[in-house]
């Protein structure tokens, strides 16, 4: 199905499921829970405190987000245009997708988590400054960059399964894999032949 909250419209706590919501200019959605389905925002609309489950929200330029946006299960939060919501994320994990639609890959571009769990995504000259939960922990993680396949590019987390600490040596021997792990400054992995 479908939903449309239209300009002076207030939709509060709807559970989007399979189908979609649209909050146009003026519109506001307060406390929606977005399972498999999607909630597109547009330029004027505001949202505030919305859960994805396994859904997509979709904020397109000059949307307005603002409380908190919770992940809970394989979500996607695509951002359109240039300014990113100021709404505080939450349990963000591996399997979860940010996509900034409007920013393109550029060689050299990064992802830094900084102080408060700001992380700041650097694309060319631009710095595009995402609030994550500062309670949450992000230790063993690294926030990647990829292309989203369609002119942007998506912001991941990947999990370290071990971490080699520096000063420390760590064999991965034939007829072994490792897998997500992550070496530190001074560490040292050694894949020997035969091992992956």
């Amino acid at each position: 199905g479908a939903e449309t909250v239209a300009s002076g419209g207030i939709d509060v706590g709807a559970l989007i499921s399979g189908g979609t919501e649209t909050v146009l200019s003026g519109g506001i959605a307060s406390g929606d829970t977005v399972v498999t389905g999607s909630e597109v925002v547009s330029s004027g609309g505001t949202i505030t405190n919305t859960t994805i489950s396994s859904g997509t929200l979709v904020l397109e330029a000059g949307a307005r987000a603002s409380g908190g946006i919770t992940f809970a299960g394989s979500d996607t939060l695509q951002i359109f245009g240039s300014a990113v919501p100021s709404a505080t994320i939450s349990g963000f994990t591996s399997g979860d997708i940010i996509d900034l639609v409007s920013v393109a890959p550029v060689l050299g571009g990064g992802a830094a988590l900084t102080a408060g769990n700001v992380l700041d995504v650097t694309e060319g000259a631009s710095t595009y400054a995402l609030q994550f939960n500062p309670s949450q922990n992000f230790s063993n993680t690294q926030f990647a960059l990829s292309s989203d396949g369609s002119g942007g590019i998506d912001v991941t987390l990947m999990v370290f399964s071990a971490t080699v600490s520096s000063g420390q040596t760590v064999a991965v021997s034939s007829g072994h894999t490792s897998n997500s792990v992550l070496v530190l400054g001074g560490g040292t992995l050694n894949v020997l032949s035969g091992a992956t």
